[in-house]
């Protein structure tokens, strides 16, 4: 898998489901499931939920065929990146070292 390039729009983007596997490519862990909930061998009462996609979609605006901004760095991004989830922060550094961006902003594309 050849990592993912910057798509065209008006500014250049990113798939988003190419970024999603190429983080779990390097991380070795879903997105959809970061703390191993689903394939843990407790009960699945005791891993928390996290989903990064959910928590995107609880806090942008994402719909299909539609552009997003996920704010990676929370020295040079706004509010979602300073008041995230300790598990969210090790996802938006992964992103940020991956697709590193002077303002801490990955231009993002997505279609289901």
């Amino acid at each position: 898998m050849n990592k993912p390039i910057a798509r065209h729009h008006h500014e250049p983007a990113y798939d988003y489901h190419e970024i999603e596997k190429w983080i779990e490519k390097k991380t070795g862990r879903k997105l959809s499931d970061w703390a191993g909930r689903h394939t843990a061998t407790k009960s699945t009462e005791v891993v928390p939920y996290q989903n990064f996609w959910h928590w995107l979609c609880d806090d942008l605006y994402v719909q299909n065929n539609s552009y997003f901004e996920i704010e990676c760095d929370p020295e040079t991004a706004g509010a979602l990146a300073k008041t995230s989830k300790a598990w969210v922060k090790d996802i938006l550094d992964v992103i940020n070292a991956e697709f590193p961006d002077a303002e801490g902003r990955l231009n993002c594309y997505v279609a289901w």
